[in-house]
């Protein structure tokens, strides 16, 4: 159940403790006569393994094609829903590019509303009855071949419904890890999953959850943390996302199109000359000419549809981390996309004592 130990008590008992700095958390409680029952659980603190090199904002403001599946607006230009320069990895600037899975059908409300809303990705979609997959590759801005992102996260925020009836769902394939934001315990979430024939369906539960104003993990409500979604990803050129407007039955007057927003982070590493500094506990800032460091983002607004946009600013280092938790920059943690066999040593998470 996405923790690394869990250990019940059934018997009976009088009084429990957990000592202090201890990771393990406890639920139930203690009963002499044995009716009740106590579990003790240390989850899996999963990190995109950063600590020697720096975390930033994937860069989803310059929006230079928006033709999802040829439906527009940008009829003229590729299917496609491209994001030029999301990240600059080793002096490498690195598109993202969508685009509708061979076979998937795609049925949205307002295609303007596709691509960036100014603080978030954006993606507009009315109810049907299969979910709309779309395939993710990275984009070498030089070349214009794949390039490989080593490691990185998206997170799909506001996973919730209008009413009892409209539901939102999101699948995601080639992923290492999904997690519930900035360390909320999986028990805690608000989203329902399942498994399907391929990988894991979430499917909202929740019903008009504030929408974030935004996506730094630390700054959302717990309520919008519990109906937020992250996967993080290790080396990948490409992956595939489905979305998915359940509707079970009649709302009259209502308007049921959703619209999905998502965001996400990148690992820099550092330079090697920085990484000696680090291993020789030398304080690795204030190089000069580190390769590994992004460009700054542009001064000028970007604009997606003529309406200015501020251009995003990197995220400072560790903002993604859990407060209190020494040594840790977690996302939080749960299961392997696939059904991997779990956590490999020095695989992309830490797995907290």
């Amino acid at each position: 159940d996405g923790v690394a130990h869990s250990v019940q008590v059934h018997g009976a008992c009088e009084e429990h403790y957990v000592s202090q700095g201890s990771h393990y958390i406890a639920q139930g409680e203690c009963s002499p006569s044995g009716n009740k029952s106590v579990a003790f659980r240390k989850p899996i603190f999963a990190q995109p393994q950063c600590d020697q090199g720096d975390p930033f904002d994937l860069d989803l403001s310059r929006v230079t094609v928006s033709n999802l599946a040829g439906k527009g607006p940008d009829v003229h230009l590729a299917q496609e829903l491209r994001y030029d320069r999301v990240a600059v990895v080793d002096g490498t600037p690195v598109d993202m590019v969508l685009e509708l899975k061979p076979g998937s059908h795609y049925d949205p409300a307002h295609t303007y509303k596709n691509g960036y809303n100014g603080r978030f990705g954006r993606i507009s979609l009315l109810p049907g009855s299969h979910s709309s997959f779309f395939n993710v590759k990275f984009i070498n801005a030089n070349t214009k071949g794949l390039f490989k992102m080593p490691k990185f996260n998206l997170t799909f925020y506001d996973v919730d419904g209008p009413n009892g009836v409209v539901r939102e769902s999101v699948e995601v394939t080639d992923y290492t890890q999904w997690y519930f934001p900035n360390g909320l315990m999986k028990w805690s979430g608000r989203v329902a999953h399942h498994k399907t024939e391929v990988d894991i369906k979430f499917t909202s539960t929740e019903i008009n959850v504030t929408d974030p104003a935004n996506p730094e993990p630390t700054q959302l409500t717990r309520e919008q943390q519990q109906v937020a979604l992250t996967f993080f990803f290790e080396d990948r050129t490409e992956f595939s996302f489905g979305l998915h407007v359940i509707q079970t039955g009649p709302t009259p007057g209502m308007k049921n199109d959703r619209e999905f927003i998502f965001a996400g982070k990148y690992c820099v590493p550092w330079s090697s000359r920085r990484l000696l500094a680090h291993e020789r506990g030398l304080a690795p800032t204030g190089w000069e000419g580190t390769a590994a460091s992004p460009s700054p983002p542009s001064s000028q607004a970007s604009t997606l549809r003529g309406v200015p946009t501020p251009a995003s600013t990197p995220a400072p280092p560790l903002s993604w981390g859990i407060p209190g938790l020494p040594n840790l920059n977690p996302l939080g943690f749960g299961e392997p996309s696939g059904g991997s066999a779990g956590p490999a040593a020095n695989g992309g998470f830490y797995e907290a004592s």
